[in-house]
């Protein structure tokens, strides 16, 4: 994103958050100058009440809400997928953020009951090479996928709209549950 913030440049920005799994990079001042932006406006608002400007600060405050789920969706999912910290693409309010969210995440998951350990380990199963074994689910792509580094370790994609493809169930269920996939 260019340094100056205007309503084409959130709207571009918007656009990109939408259609990318990916964290669009923005500079570490983004959230500040993005504040003074919305700020400058509604003083000219209120210095010169005019039903244009109030109409373009409505529509910029509704672009600035979108992108702000967009990117709060994007970390939370990474939060609930990775185990190690991956601050790729994310502003130094965003990385605060993500790593509330993981050490919540982790205090949860300290949580499961004795049961539901003993479960997923009778449920493990063990691969001849002594590794354990992977479940894959098909997931048909239904909106493209960029390439994307997984929650273990391996890139996956890019997949195009309308294909069918045979993935590890993590990486088919991160998918399905950021939209763009559905189990077949």
């Amino acid at each position: 994103m260019n340094d100056q913030i205007t309503y084409s440049s959130l709207r571009r920005l918007q656009q990109t958050e939408r259609e990318s799994m990916a964290l669009s990079k923005l500079p570490d001042d983004f959230y500040r100058r993005l504040a003074e932006h919305l700020r400058r406006m509604d003083e000219q608002i209120k210095n010169q009440p005019n039903i244009m400007l109030i109409k373009e600060y409505e529509n910029t405050r509704h672009v600035c809400e979108d992108i702000i789920k967009q990117r709060k969706k994007k970390i939370i999912l990474r939060a609930m997928q990775t185990d190690e910290m991956y601050t790729e693409g994310m502003t130094p309010e965003e990385i605060t953020f993500y790593k509330e969210l993981v050490s919540i995440i982790k205090r949860f998951d300290v949580l499961k009951t004795k049961e539901k350990v003993e479960e997923e380990l009778v449920e493990t199963v063990v691969n001849e090479d002594g590794g354990e074994a992977t479940t894959f689910i098909n997931v048909e792509i239904v909106k493209d996928v960029p390439p994307y580094k997984g929650a273990d370790g391996r890139m996956y994609g890019p997949f195009k709209q309308g294909t069918n493809v045979h993935l590890p169930e993590k990486e088919a269920r991160f998918l399905v549950r950021a939209g763009y996939g559905r189990e077949v």
